[in-house]
This record gives structure tokens, C-alpha cells and sequence, in this order.
């Protein structure tokens, strides 16, 4: 099993280029790459899909690798992962890249998994508003909290902040206040991706607080869960 987190910086990877076969995208052929393509439709909708490469022998050593594993709905997920698993009698591994909490994983049998692959990847925002505008944030979480963020290499995103999250969006708005929390880009980036809560960040020396301000007043920034990327680009 490879576990890969799925980008949530605004800079979300096309499946276009020299790397990938224009004809795929145009639902003409499959890349050499895969071998198969299995679809979940309910009526006219797609509602779950895998690519796989099926390799070479058979066995217990013989494995099938899915490039793809997506599903929208429970249904649509267990009947997309019965087809892989139908490959059970002649295929003994399966390797998948999938993504926590979603429709998939919950119909996999990941106590019975190993982990084959972890690729750590690097994350900076380009355009804060942009990324909180787009990010996707948990309905129930309500958070009001200005902050003053650093950024040397990108100007545009220094300043005075107020992060406003409800009703599963979120927004920042430029404000005049200092409240005693300063953040350093860095720590926007760690918070923003879910690796650490804003109290870990003093310690890091990545969040300054004064006037006796409560760093945990950032922690809504966090809340949208740990970012995940399923495409290295």
C-alpha cells in the first residue's frame, strides 16, 4: 500500500503535457501505462473509477498496482473494490495509493496492509487567499482570529489577517490589528496542511505570541484535516 497526501495549495496538477497521452483525455484510448479501466455509473453518472496495471505472472508474488482508486459514494466503493478484489485468485498483492477518510478506504482491509511507499512532499502557499478560498473546510467548524503573517519572498501575502471559517467556507480578509499572533510563512504552510497544531509552532519558533495571546486561536487553520496528493508533478 502507498500512502500519498493530496495537494491542497491552489495549484491543483492537470493530467496534461508530455507526460500523459493526449488521447486519454480525449476518452479515445488508455496510455500504455494501464491495462485496464473499470467504471461504477449510477444511470448517466460516474460515481467511482480504477486504472490498474495488471504486470507479470501469477501467485503470491504477483501483483496488481492501481494508479487510480476514487469513489463518491459507499456503493459505488465497495462495488469498484470487489473488481479488484476479484483478482484475488491469481494475483496475491495489491498496491494502492489511498486517500484517508474517504469512500474507498473505509471498505479496504487496511489492518491486514503494509505501508510500501511514504513520499514526503515540500508545500509553500503562493496566494494565501486564494488557498483558504479554495481549501475546503469542515462544516461544523465556526472561527473568527486575525494574525499578522511574514512572508519575505512573497509580499502580497505579508500583512494583517482576519481567517473566517464558516458553513464549510473559509476567507481572508485583510485587517489594520496586530493581535499579538505572528506568523511565519513556513508555519501558515504546516498549519494549513494539518502537520502540526499552532502550539507546536512556538516551539519551532515559527509563531510569535505576545500581549498574552492564545496560539490556539489558530488552530481552526488546521481544522480542513491532513493534505493529501495522489500526483507527483
Amino acid at each position: 500500500m502507498r500512502r500519498s497526501p493530496e495537494n491542497a495549495a491552489g495549484c491543483w496538477p492537470a493530467r496534461r503535457g508530455p507526460f500523459f497521452d493526449s488521447s486519454y483525455a480525449n476518452a479515445q484510448a488508455l496510455p500504455s501505462t494501464v491495462d485496464g479501466l473499470s467504471l461504477v455509473e449510477d444511470g448517466e453518472k460516474l460515481v467511482g473509477y480504477a486504472t490498474w496495471q495488471r504486470g507479470e505472472g501469477w501467485g503470491p508474488q504477483a501483483r496488481l498496482d492501481v494508479m487510480d482508486l476514487l469513489a463518491l459514494t459507499p456503493e459505488a466503493a465497495r462495488e469498484v473494490v470487489g473488481v479488484l478484489g476479484s483478482w484475488r485468485s491469481i494475483v496475491g498483492v495489491l498496491r494502492l495509493r489511498p486517500l484517508a477518510f474517504d469512500a474507498v478506504s473505509a471498505v479496504l482491509p487496511l489492518e491486514s496492509s503494509r505501508e510500501a511507499e511514504y513520499d514526503p512532499w515540500m508545500h509553500r502557499p503562493v496566494d494565501v487567499v486564494a488557498a483558504v478560498r479554495t481549501r475546503g473546510w469542515p462544516s461544523h467548524v465556526r472561527a473568527s482570529v486575525d494574525f499578522v503573517l511574514e512572508d519575505r519572498l512573497a509580499p502580497w501575502n505579508a500583512g494583517s489577517w482576519r481567517l473566517e471559517i464558516a458553513d464549510g467556507q473559509g476567507n481572508l480578509e485583510r485587517t489594520d490589528r496586530d493581535p499579538g499572533l505572528r506568523l511565519k510563512v513556513n508555519g501558515f504552510a504546516m498549519l494549513y496542511a494539518g502537520a502540526c497544531d499552532a502550539e507546536s509552532l512556538v516551539g519551532m519558533g515559527h509563531l510569535e505570541v505576545t500581549s498574552g495571546a492564545d496560539p490556539t486561536h489558530l488552530d481552526p487553520l488546521g481544522s480542513a484535516g491532513q493534505a493529501q496528493l495522489l500526483n507527483h508533478f
